[in-house]
This record gives C-alpha cells, structure tokens and sequence, in this order.
C-alpha cells in the first residue's frame, strides 16, 4: 500500500494525532464519514474561506466542502456545499475531479476526502459566505496558501493539488 504523507498533528489541547492520507484504502480502512471539497480557482489564486471561531478548527482556512450526504454523490456534495458557502452555483460549468484520499486517524476515525477543482466563471469578489460558519474570504496562490493556518489535512491536499510532484 502507497503512503501519501505520514505527519503528526499537535492539537490546541497538547495532544498528538498521527494520520496518514493513503491514495488507495487499507484493508482495516472503515470511513465514518465522506468529505467532498472543490478549490474554486481565479487568476492562479485558490478561494479560501476562514472559519468562525465557534465552529470546528475554528479560525483555520479551508476550501468549500463539506460531508457527503445519504443518496448523494461525492460531486453532488461538493456543487452543494459550494453554494452553500460562497453562493456561487458552479453546477452548469466544468469540474474536474482532482482525485480521492483516505484518511486515517490513530487506527479507528478514518474519513474519504473527495478532492475536486473548477475555474470561477462568476465575480471573485461576490462571494456570499456563511457567517455562521465562516467569518471571511481570501484570494491566494496555492504556494500562499500553504503558509496559513489550514484546516487539519489541508495542507498535504493542497500539495496533491498543486504541487504532485513534491508530494510522494
């Protein structure tokens, strides 16, 4: 089995986390949930949006997304969660599948990260957010984006994403 990345996450509690993101499941991999997310790009730069503090991984960035529902497809998720958080209806323009994870935390909370990226048709300055979940927006280059304060797994996504080649 190919190991994507192997990292050990220190939580704001102290506590360590060990995960690793697999391209292929492992034979105990047992997902408790799906994530679909898309990076929405303009201009060479990625829309990240900025969580409320409240929520989980409150005051981290991330990329639209969010859990797979019953009778949903990955992709079906990931068009509804966009509109959700930023108000743009990307349904009716090209998305690419960018390719899925698997992730594992401590051998028992496992979770599949659909990975998917479109190129914005609409303003980039017209995104409606959420504010109860998300407090802000931001335009930044992948590169940029690796330097912020992600969301947990973010970061070796956005490697996949952008920058395969130092990823493996």
């Amino acid at each position: 089995m190919k190991k994507l990345f192997f990292w050990t996450i220190l939580l704001l509690l102290g506590t360590q986390l060990s995960a690793v993101i697999y391209l292929k499941p492992t034979a105990q991999f047992k997902p408790r949930v799906e994530i679909a997310a898309v990076y929405i790009e303009h201009n060479e730069n990625i829309l990240l949006l900025h969580r409320q503090n409240n929520k989980s991984q409150g005051n981290k960035w991330g990329i639209p997304g969010g859990k797979v529902e019953k009778n949903e497809t990955p992709l079906q998720a990931a068009i509804r969660e966009v509109k959700e958080e930023t108000g743009y209806d990307i349904s009716k323009q090209p998305i690419e599948e960018i390719g899925t994870v698997y992730v594992e935390y401590n051998d028992n909370d496992h979770f599949v990260y659909h990975m998917f990226r479109t190129q914005l048709i609409d303003d980039p300055e017209a995104v409606k957010i959420n504010f109860k979940e998300h407090k802000g927006f931001t335009w930044v280059t992948p590169a940029d984006g690796l330097k912020m304060d992600l969301l947990q797994d973010e970061d070796p996504c956005v490697r996949l994403a952008y920058f395969p080649e130092k990823s493996i």
